[in-house]
């Protein structure tokens, strides 16, 4: 995966060049694609304020009228939280549940395939998951803040927009 490291002023928003890590087209003609770079290994303190705003905006509106409606992002916003607690209780559990957590990658394809969210939010989840690492618990615990942080600002935008 090649990266542009051009910076728009502000610490994690490296434009992405290849268009995340899909590899190719978006389905059913979505062409909307995830452009920013998230560092959940040390955030900057941008990331859970400014960057998460950005990339709430961009999945507003990539949604369109049909797409990544609140319910959608909640669901996958809420199976994180249920996986966090479950390490909550268990911390050195994350490499034996990791393989279970990615399996999200598997459940939003299958979402973005029925039209309900767009490749730009499976593209963003996709990058988030990839950089959960099972030495680093803090990685998983920065994932579930950053996407808490969209969850919040997307729905500000969709308020903002109606």
């Amino acid at each position: 995966m090649t990266t542009n490291k051009t910076t728009y002023g502000k610490p994690g928003f490296n434009q992405r060049n290849d268009g995340g890590s899909s590899g190719g087209k978006a389905p059913r003609g979505d062409t909307s694609r995830f452009e920013f770079m998230v560092p959940l290994a040390s955030p900057d303190p941008a990331t859970f304020d400014t960057l998460a705003e950005k990339v709430a905006e961009q999945l507003y509106q990539d949604g369109g009228y049909n797409k990544n409606k609140p319910a959608q992002l909640r669901r996958f916003y809420d199976e994180i939280v249920m996986w966090d607690q479950k390490l909550k209780l268990k911390p050195q559990a994350l490499p034996e549940y990791l393989p279970l957590i990615r399996m999200l990658n598997a459940k939003v394809a299958y979402a973005v395939a029925r039209d309900l969210v767009s490749e730009s939010f499976r593209q963003m989840l996709r990058h988030l998951l990839e950089q959960v690492q099972p030495d680093q618990p803090t990685t998983f615990q920065n994932l579930k803040l950053f996407l808490e942080a969209v969850m919040g600002f997307y729905k500000a935008a969709e308020s903002r927009k109606n």
